[in-house]
């Protein structure tokens, strides 16, 4: 799983870019300030944790550890629940698919909590 960190990353990004073109020139015309604003806020989270995905992936290439792949695993899955389960709120209106959010955001925030520990852990034992 944890050498789909960077073609994963690489590929939200392409998604956030996609889905940001979508919103500036469709979306943005056709949905409620409300709606747009949701849309923007999964926009945004996507491309964040895309750049994550990213750097996670570039550091398990210098130092493979366990709590690195696991941080990368709960932010990959956090991104994939917290925007995609406001891009089909936004998209069908339905807000049974925005009670998922709240355990995408609880998976992006494990993820980072488990990317602090293994920073620390990278300062004490390399320098």
């Amino acid at each position: 799983m944890k050498r789909y960190f960077l073609p994963t990353g690489a590929f939200f990004g392409f998604l956030s870019v996609m889905f940001g073109a979508f919103g500036a020139h469709y979306a943005k015309m056709h949905l409620t300030f409300e709606m747009f604003e949701v849309y923007k806020t999964a926009t945004l989270y996507l491309f964040l944790h895309a750049l994550t995905l990213l750097a996670i992936g570039a550091l398990i290439l210098i130092k493979d550890t366990c709590f690195l792949a696991l941080s990368g695993r709960m932010i990959l899955g956090g991104a994939v629940l917290f925007s995609g389960s406001l891009y089909l709120y936004v998209f069908t209106g339905n807000n049974t698919f925005a009670h998922a959010t709240p355990f995408g955001g609880g998976l992006l925030a494990l993820g980072w909590f488990l990317l602090f520990i293994n920073m620390l852990r990278f300062n004490m034992t390399e320098g």
